[in-house]
């Protein structure tokens, strides 16, 4: 995508137009627009709260096995916590990809609270 953002003059104001219009403020919203961005996509991330205010819940909703050598136990435990019911190869998918998950948000700006042994901290 080759986007631009203009301007288009309707009366006194002035309108804005974007490629990617996010709206939210999670994980998947930041790396959503980010992703958009990366790919010259003109992107809008757009929050209730917005971004960094006073008041901005924390974020919730990230698991991640930080401190293990691969994500068995991960995978088993979202398994078993949807009594069986999930898609298993995208469990697969998608815990092996949260530590990956995690280092990105990092390097892309996102502060994580951190335990006693400065790790970020997610549920596990």
């Amino acid at each position: 995508m080759a986007g631009r953002r203009f301007g288009k003059n309707v009366g006194s104001e002035v309108m804005e137009a974007w490629d990617v219009i996010v709206l939210g403020d999670g994980p998947a919203a930041l790396h959503a627009a980010a992703e958009a961005a990366k790919e010259g996509a003109n992107t809008l991330l757009m929050s209730a709260t917005g971004l960094g205010e006073p008041g901005m819940a924390p974020l919730t909703g990230l698991s991640a096995s930080l401190q293990e050598s691969n994500n068995r136990s991960h995978r088993e435990d979202t398994i078993r916590c949807g009594e069986f019911l999930s898609d298993q190869d995208m469990v697969s998918t998608t815990t092996a990809k949260a530590v990956k998950i995690v280092d990105l948000l990092e390097r892309r700006g996102l502060n994580f609270r951190r335990d006693a042994q400065g790790l970020p901290m997610v549920r596990k």
